[in-house]
């Protein structure tokens, strides 16, 4: 049996040895976080905190949501001919908020275009793409470019009218340069690119993008005077109260779109109908949508150079206009230039999104009722004949879930609203 003296030295050591474990994982956690809130007490300039200049970030609130609600909606689609159009039916008639999840997706995915367009315009008249931030302008364009293809891709998958239609652009496109793809192939290529490939590109792209920008700074105010330069390390600001802003303007941006997409749910088209003969929908396909002028007047070729054309245009501004200047005044060709470019891309966007399906034709005959070759997404009739307007026209009659679900809906959307006021101005009270 230990003496009084031994138990006390016993529990004298193990406080030492405690307080020495305790000291030890202090110091880990401090070293770990160290980098993390040097980014956070990074300076900024002030002016990064004003809505134009949070347009990127808030774009990146979209993609969050595309990337969340893409998630859940893949583990219940089926990416084949015979099953993508079943499997989105099933997503909309069967799963829980599974039609509002497509909604929601819809609806971010228009905005994100939007908000990346506004952000790029934004940007070409402060000049924000000059020298030191070329690279950076460069990845932006890149980003914007991924995400129309993202978009692109997410068209086909549900393989109504328009699915089929924008899967027959991409076989097009890709016969030009000698590769065949029969389109009942099509689907699982597209799915594949459109939550991988793609996806990858634009993680990678994005942060190459937040990298320059910390190497960089924030592009100077575009007063008279302002030249290009890094700004990097400057400013009244901090990098944690910008993302405390964006945080809560973020939330806001989310309960509008659920708004959005609670009270105009994603409609869902008939069944595709591959018919070589006619065209029968104008396929939603963003700024890629010019097959009224430049397919008839160019022929299949333009839905390649088309895109390119529009994209080399965005790239050539940091070589053509390499004078410092940045106020808007001195490069006002550029700026017209721009804009007329980015409105171009924007009128197509509102277009597209509004316009639901359009015939080529409403005289043309196709069966009312038709069965499915999956090996061409062919369908053959084998009924009463009738217009394409008469079989197709509108949109597929779901039976919806969603007014069931409206309670949860309305909370989630309640629940981002406030806690995005209450970040907002607990941000504008610090700043």
């Amino acid at each position: 049996m230990g003496t009084p003296r031994a138990s006390y030295l016993m529990m004298w050591n193990d406080k030492v040895l405690i307080r020495m474990a305790l000291q030890g994982l202090k110091r880990i956690v401090s070293d770990s976080l160290a980098p993390i809130m040097e980014v956070a007490d990074h300076p900024i300039q002030g002016y990064a905190n004003t809505l134009p200049y949070m347009l990127g970030g808030l774009a990146f609130v979209c993609i969050m949501l595309l990337m969340l609600t893409g998630m859940f909606m893949a583990m219940f689609y089926t990416a084949s001919a015979q099953g993508a159009y079943s499997s989105t039916i099933n997503l909309i008639e069967h799963v829980p908020f599974g039609e509002y999840a497509r909604s929601v997706h819809l609806w971010a995915a228009n905005i994100v275009i939007v908000l990346i367009a506004l952000h790029l315009s934004r940007i070409i008249i402060t000049g924000s793409y000059k020298k030191p931030r070329r690279l950076l302008y460069i990845t932006g364009v890149l980003m914007f470019f991924d995400i129309m293809l993202i978009t692109y891709m997410g068209t086909v998958l549900p393989l109504d009218q328009i699915g089929v239609d924008a899967a027959i652009r991409t076989q097009q496109a890709a016969a030009l340069f000698g590769i065949n793809i029969p389109l009942g192939m099509m689907v699982g290529p597209a799915f594949v690119f459109h939550i991988n490939v793609l996806i990858l590109a634009l993680v990678g792209l994005f942060a190459v993008h937040a990298l320059l920008i910390l190497r960089a700074g924030i592009s100077p105010k575009a007063s008279k005077k302002a030249v290009a330069k890094a700004t990097a390390g400057e400013g009244n600001s901090t990098f944690m109260h910008h993302m405390r802003l964006l945080i809560g303007s973020g939330l806001l941006l989310s309960a509008a779109i659920c708004t959005l997409a609670a009270a105009f749910p994603a409609p869902i088209g008939h069944p595709g109908v591959y018919d070589p003969d006619v065209m029968i929908t104008k396929p939603v396909e963003y700024i890629f949508y010019v097959n009224d002028i430049m397919l008839d007047t160019f022929g299949t070729a333009s839905i390649i150079w088309g895109p390119l054309l529009l994209f080399l245009l965005l790239l050539v501004f940091p070589a053509l206009d390499r004078r410092p200047e940045v106020h808007w005044r001195k490069r006002i060709p550029f700026i017209i230039l721009a804009l007329f470019i980015l409105a171009w891309a924007l009128y197509f966007i509102v277009i597209d999104a509004t316009a639901g399906t359009e015939f080529s034709g409403a005289a043309v005959e196709i069966a009312e009722n038709v069965t499915f070759n999956p090996a061409s997404l062919y369908y053959v009739s084998n009924g009463t004949a009738a217009t394409a307007a008469d079989v197709y026209g509108g949109y597929a009659s779901v039976p919806s879930r969603m007014p069931q679900e409206m309670p949860a809906i309305f909370a989630v959307i309640a629940s981002l609203g406030i806690a995005g006021a209450a970040v907002l101005a607990t941000g504008r009270r610090r700043a």
